[in-house]
């Protein structure tokens, strides 16, 4: 269950954010895209703001982008078909012209929880391996010799 937060903290949040996400947290277009999205898949009138919330809390860095589809089938008890369409539009017209933005916020509060640059070393070990491009043998006739 994500972390219930006061007035006050949403409001202290938001002012700390940068300008990009603020607008775009508050933007009557983001209600309207949010909006129209849920209404699209049918969701019931007090949904919406449910999915809302949780959308404004991405773009405040309160909850990660890869878990907002979790958060929503959970939290406003969607089907996965559903939460998943919904995430896919919400990620393409919200958080994709601020997606620069949000992983910088969500990398400035992952170091601050942790107090440390361990946050770093988690990233780059949970990456996959990078798997190496084996070159075929024989002549290129698209490289240059390099002597």
């Amino acid at each position: 269950m994500p972390k219930t937060y006061t007035v006050e903290q949403i409001k202290k949040i938001l002012n700390s954010l940068p300008e990009e996400l603020k607008e775009t947290a508050l933007s009557e277009e983001t209600a309207e895209n949010i909006f129209d999205i849920c209404d699209d898949e049918n969701l019931e009138y007090e949904q919406i703001p449910e999915v809302a919330r949780y959308a404004g809390r991405v773009l405040m860095g309160l909850i990660d982008p890869e878990d907002f589809q979790e958060t929503i089938e959970k939290e406003i008890k969607l089907k996965n078909k559903i939460a998943k369409s919904i995430t896919k539009q919400i990620n393409r017209l919200v958080f994709y012209p601020v997606k620069e933005l949000i992983n910088s916020i969500n990398k400035i509060s992952a170091t601050e929880k942790e107090g440390n640059k361990s946050v770093e070393t988690k990233k780059v070990v949970s990456e996959k391996p990078i798997k190496e491009n084996k070159i075929a043998s024989g002549s290129d006739s698209y490289r240059e010799i390099v002597e």
